[in-house]
């Protein structure tokens, strides 16, 4: 993302529905999923791999595999 969204920090004092609200920004980060991401730039050094596997930092944790 380039910018902000405007609005307001989401805060549980001001979030009448916690539900509702867990069920809408589950909606917003699968509509970001969705979106085709083939016309940007491929994950790279420059850019820290970002959009690249998640294996890439697995050496940096010390993650293994459970399977």
């Amino acid at each position: 993302m380039y910018r902000w969204i405007e609005g307001r920090q989401a805060r549980v004092e001001r979030t009448a529905d916690l539900t509702a609200f867990a069920i809408a920004l589950a909606g917003f980060l699968a509509a970001l999923q969705r979106i085709d991401a083939t016309p940007g730039p491929a994950a790279g050094e420059h850019s820290a791999w970002r959009g690249g596997a998640l294996r890439t930092y697995d050496a940096g944790w010390g993650i293994r595999p459970v399977i």
